[in-house]
């Protein structure tokens, strides 16, 4: 199954919303997060949180200078879901709506696991 799993504020004003991610433009946006999802795994739910991704100069791997080094929990924790089963659409199954209020907490970052590159012809 795939699933687009988007996670946004409860509304455009909600409170903490000078803390929101901003788009590359230097927009405000409503939406904080989104995933691909094609497992099993069970939907977000009530009280859940988005992880949010960070990347440390420090832990910089040379051979993937631009990608997240750590993760935490967002400050953003999701109020209420919403499914939405696609008729017509083959890129997705459902797209899956998860609503989210501010509730900051303080970050506990884990550093992210290195990623191995496959050499050729080597498994």
């Amino acid at each position: 199954m795939n699933r687009w799993i988007v996670f946004k504020t409860e509304s455009a004003s909600s409170k903490g919303w000078k803390e929101r991610k901003l788009q590359p433009a230097g927009h405000l946006t409503r939406m904080l997060a989104e995933y691909l999802d094609c497992s099993d795994k069970a939907l977000p739910e009530p009280g859940d949180r988005p992880r949010e991704f960070a990347r440390f100069e420090e832990s910089v791997d040379p051979n993937f200078p631009d990608a997240s080094t750590h993760v935490c929990w967002s400050n953003w924790e999701v109020s209420r879901v919403e499914r939405f089963k696609s008729v017509e659409s083959v890129e997705y199954d459902e797209i899956v709506v998860c609503y989210c209020r501010y509730s900051p907490i303080e970050p506990e970052w884990k550093e992210l696991p290195k990623v191995g590159v496959l050499q050729e012809g080597k498994l």
